[in-house]
Formats: C-alpha cells, structure tokens, sequence
C-alpha cells in the first residue's frame, strides 16, 4: 500500500495532510477522479463558481505524480452574447 495526497486548487489550495494509502497509481487516479466529481457536483449544486480546478496527486514526499485538471473555457460566441 502506497500514501497518495489529493491536494485541490480551486481559487484557493485545500491541502491534504493526511493523504489516503491506496493499492497503487491506477488506485489514485480512480479515486483522483472521484474527488474532482465530487468538487463539482457541491460547487454546481450551491450555483458557486468553478472555471478552473486542479487536483495535484502527490506521494508522501510530495513529489507530484499526476494531476487532474477541469477547466470551463467560454467559446468566442459567448462574448457576443447580450443578457
């Protein structure tokens, strides 16, 4: 079993000190996923800004091992749109 930290950035940084031991990298990355869902969907739910989120998944060094990124990226149609 390996410690992996899911460290979120989304305008803010929430750390993760304690991290989660999980079998393996291919563990992480499900569980990498599953976070990031879960960000959105609460941030979608409260009706709460989300444009950018990064998920950064470290070891217990620290070292970065991958990172999981959701962005929303207005077309140019949207600027020529009138409320």
């Amino acid at each position: 079993m390996q410690t992996f930290h899911f460290n979120a950035f989304n305008g803010s940084a929430t750390p993760d000190p304690t991290g989660t031991e999980l079998e393996d990298v291919v563990d992480a990355k499900c569980n990498a996923m599953r976070y990031v869902a879960e960000i959105l969907t609460e941030k979608a739910s409260k009706r709460q800004g989300c444009d950018d989120l990064r998920v950064e998944v470290t070891d217990d060094s620290g070292l970065i091992l991958f990172t999981v990124i959701a962005s929303i990226i207005d077309a140019p149609a949207m600027g020529a749109k009138t409320d």
